[in-house]
């Protein structure tokens, strides 16, 4: 007979199963060994964090204005400091985020440099959206600003034509203020005293068919150059010719204008030269003026490679250099100190803008003044003197009503509220008059930002590689101009 399996008892099959409970338990125990893996993981980056040096507090930005700087520190998202510069041997050159490639960050977010307390500069990555957004509000404050100028102006022109025309004798005053002023100015210099301790003047002299006084200014040149020169202790002088593009003219190279010799070849050669002749059909508009960059440029060079040479550039022209733009940034950049004399003459714009830009542009002591001369003045105070003559006559004839009025004035005169008003119209249009030229100087600040050309990508490296001494070269903002509306 097959035998019956074995049956265990209930109780030793159970022995052997594993109990729930502790099953449970094991769980639970691998959950909470898990839980304090990452505890101490916390713990640990936490502590790194901690031990991590905090980010140093920016203070300014460089060429931002205050508002803007404070727009982009708070700005979400926040900036993104730049990491330094690399320089891989294989391709010999710096690898960093500002190189123009499609794979860096600044091809998508705007570079601006910024200092800390300490005066180190770093380089943030600020968000374009963020930059847009300044400018658009910026750009509604300043239209809202124009619309109250234009208002308050408007208000001002009601009032004006209420209040009593100048009198004769007041025009008569004024007159003679002019006419007195012209005749101290008739014979002027044409030169100004040059910055001390300069040892050598590069003279360029604008020879274009704008130039209406070039004989004029050669003869200034020579009367005025040499005790000028030998007021600042310069050695020697060097003559150069700025004309059109097309035209050539020669170049004396630096001599020592107290050899009597030398000298006076120097004047010979300036006596010769000519403006170039005007053409029957002539425009004004459709003449190019000259070239500076080059001539500058070429200064610039010699002193950055002559240590011992302290240059100085005398520009005379009668109108705006066609390369206005390399020129401000070649003087950005350079110690040179220009002195610059605008000529009267007959530019289709005016010089004086330009010139002042390049002026503001180059080394401390750097100036610019008008010349206009003796022909220019007497029949300025011809004029002046045929206007006078006609005021008088009309205050002649109404003497004795103004005398009798003078007699009649007392205390009890009664002043127009109007006048008051006036006042404080005035007072607030220099309000919105500060308020337009900031919010002017904004816009451009941001454009610059968003445009990426508010710093040179060469600056930009500088940053990165921590070369903190080099000096930024910064575009000039329109804060010393009026702005487009009150001109």
């Amino acid at each position: 007979m097959v035998g019956k399996p074995e049956v265990k008892p209930l109780s030793a099959r159970q022995s052997k199963a594993k109990p729930l409970s502790k099953t449970g338990a094991s769980i639970i125990g691998i959950n909470a060994l898990s839980m304090a893996t990452l505890d101490a993981i916390e713990v640990k980056t936490a502590s790194k964090k901690a031990a991590r040096t905090p980010r140093p507090p920016f203070v300014r930005g460089v060429g931002l204005t205050p508002r803007l700087f404070d727009a982009l520190m708070r700005a979400r998202p926040a900036p993104v400091e730049a990491l330094p510069s690399a320089y891989i041997p294989t391709v010999s050159c710096h690898v960093e985020s500002v190189a123009p490639s499609k794979q860096v960050f600044a091809q998508y977010w705007c570079p601006v440099v910024v200092e800390d307390k300490a005066g180190g500069r770093h380089l943030l990555h600020v968000d374009p959206i963020v930059v847009r957004t300044f400018r658009r509000t910026v750009a509604e404050e300043l239209q809202h600003v124009r619309e109250k100028r234009k208002r308050m102006l408007k208000r001002m022109r009601n009032i004006r034509q209420d209040f009593p025309q100048a009198q004769a004798r007041d025009v008569v005053v004024r007159l003679r203020r002019e006419i007195s002023d012209a005749q101290s100015r008739t014979y002027e210099s044409l030169l100004r005293p040059l910055p001390a301790s300069t040892t050598v003047l590069h003279v360029f002299l604008e020879v274009t068919p704008y130039m209406l006084q070039l004989q004029l200014a050669v003869e200034h040149l020579v009367q005025e150059l040499p005790s000028v020169a030998a007021a600042a202790g310069v050695e020697r002088i060097s003559l150069s010719v700025l004309g059109t593009d097309g035209c050539s003219f020669p170049t004396r190279a630096p001599f020592d204008y107290q050899d009597p010799e030398a000298w006076s070849a120097a004047c010979d050669w300036l006596s010769s030269l000519e403006a170039p002749a005007r053409p029957s059909s002539w425009d004004s508009r459709s003449c190019c003026g000259f070239h500076l960059a080059g001539a500058l440029r070429s200064v610039t060079t010699s002193e950055a490679f002559d240590k011992t040479s302290r240059p100085a550039v005398l520009l005379v022209s009668c109108s705006t250099p066609e390369d206005l733009e390399a020129c401000v940034g070649l003087a950005r950049r350079s110690n040179v100190s220009l002195q610059m004399v605008g000529v009267f003459g007959l530019a289709p714009e005016d010089p004086e803008p330009g010139l002042q830009e390049l002026a503001d542009a180059a080394a401390q002591g750097s100036s610019l003044h008008l010349f206009f001369g003796p022909a220019y003045w007497s029949q300025f105070i011809g004029v002046r003197e045929r206007q006078l003559q006609v005021a008088e006559e009309n205050a002649g004839e109404s003497a004795q009503h103004v005398e009798t009025a003078d007699m009649l004035s007392s205390d009890n005169e009664i002043v127009s509220a109007k006048v008051f008003e006036m006042r404080l119209i005035e007072r607030v249009m220099r309000e919105c008059y500060s308020e337009e030229q900031q919010c002017e100087e904004e816009l451009t600040c941001a454009t610059r930002v968003f445009d990426r050309t508010l710093v040179d990508r060469e600056d930009l490296l500088a940053v990165l590689r921590g070369d903190g001494a080099r000096p930024l070269a910064l575009p000039p903002l329109p804060g010393s101009t009026a702005p487009h509306t009150a001109r």
